[in-house]
């Protein structure tokens, strides 16, 4: 039986859809953004925003937190109104609307960076400027909210399982990669890698349909989680947990072996292999938070990392890493969404040739990569077919 619509809801969507779109004025510079100031309301009220411009620069960082979440799909839209007294509209995605019927408060506004209201996604010649300051404006963000999407699959059990799991242990990012026991820790053996975890089937069921969630799919979530403060949470329908607490979590997943509990029947043993393998597949981008933050990698060991996660513009697969980049390189790269695709890739290419002066990049050439890029440039946007063996895995390093 579906459930009765909300008639308020209904008259402000046809009023919606009759309003006019918002109309973006121009940014005073290139040191200015958006922010986004979300008007109280309860889950069942149409979302009201308003939009300022504030000066962003070392003297003046304003205050505002910073959304990290997965687009959706364009085809799925909805309208929000731009403050209720000039009755305009801006389009968002509906994973976006239903992310800021979440996030806002009942009873006081909530100021924050949204990247699809705050930078007006018609106007390339802004874009391009806006995307360039992106690695700052996530390290400067009072905090940074991850968006992982409504309730859905036990999605509670598994975000307090790994609350959990996350307070049991330390963990050593920058240096040793090595868990010890927390200091309030319940069960202290949780930090012995050689100590299998055991799990219920229904909460690796839980776990692994959260850890696939699309968000941890997504190419721009290394440099927007990787940058953000301590204070960034992790929000999933009603339940939520601090980022760092949920990323040792994430190390007690992949460096101790389980023993899942289920019932010794064909089926149940068929699901939790399932399980496993689904897993897997989230192992080498869920590896790649565990390394300290602060470590610049190369844009090529960047690709080999993350040239399966999703972005909807392939320039995007050079301009959502520069932060994550050494600085002379990332510095250099200026986002420019006016050129086509193979040019970026083309100039970033020669621009990394010049600045290292190393040929080993040529390995990242490969062939049948199409007609909108040259031979001797790597395909940024395609899968790598290979995955080069770096320095972790040299004999010294691997105890046979």
């Amino acid at each position: 039986m579906s459930r009765p619509s909300n008639p308020i809801s209904s008259i402000e969507n046809v009023e919606c859809q009759a309003a006019p779109i918002y109309a973006y004025q121009s940014l005073p510079g290139i040191d200015y953004i958006r922010r986004v100031i979300i008007h109280p309301g309860s889950l069942q009220q149409p979302i009201i925003i308003s939009l300022d411009t504030v000066l962003f620069s070392q003297d003046n960082y304003p205050q505002y937190e910073a959304l990290s979440y997965k687009w959706g799909s364009e085809e799925h839209r909805e309208l929000i109104r731009v403050d209720i007294a000039n009755g305009q509209t801006i389009s968002v995605t509906s994973n976006l609307a239903v992310a800021l019927k979440h996030l806002r408060r009942t009873d006081k506004p909530r100021t924050m960076w949204i990247d699809a209201i705050c930078i007006n996604q018609a106007d390339v010649v802004e874009k391009g400027p806006q995307v360039k300051m992106m690695g700052e404006i996530y390290r400067h963000a009072a905090r940074v909210a991850v968006w992982l999407g409504p309730e859905a699959d036990n999605s509670d059990i598994a975000m307090a399982k790994m609350e959990y799991l996350g307070s049991q242990i330390q963990f050593d990012f920058a240096k040793t990669m090595r868990m010890s026991p927390a200091m309030a820790a319940m069960e202290p053996d949780m930090a012995d890698w050689k100590i299998p975890l055991h799990l219920e089937s229904k909460d690796l069921h839980a776990i692994t349909h959260l850890l696939l969630r699309s968000w941890f799919g997504r190419l721009w979530i290394r440099q927007e989680i990787s940058l953000a403060s301590s204070a960034a949470i992790i929000i999933c329908g009603h339940s939520q947990v601090s980022w760092p607490v949920f990323l040792r979590g994430i190390a007690v997943i992949l460096l101790k072996p389980r023993r899942t509990v289920c019932n010794p029947d064909p089926e149940s043993i068929s699901l939790v292999e399932n399980l496993d393998s689904q897993l897997l597949k989230r192992t080498r981008v869920l590896t790649s938070f565990l390394r300290s933050a602060h470590i610049h990698a190369s844009l090529f060991a960047l690709r080999d990392t993350f040239g399966t996660s999703g972005c909807a513009d392939p320039r995007d697969r050079i301009y959502g890493v520069l932060a994550l980049l050494p600085d002379f390189l990332g510095k250099k790269i200026v986002p420019d969404y006016t050129k086509p695709f193979g040019d970026v890739y083309k100039e970033t290419f020669l621009h990394c040739l010049r600045t290292t002066m190393d040929l080993s990049v040529l390995r990242e050439c490969e062939c049948g990569t199409g007609s909108h890029i040259p031979s001797w440039v790597p395909a940024w946007s395609t899968n790598p077919k290979h995955t080069q063996l770096h320095n972790q895995f040299a004999s010294s390093h691997i105890a046979a």
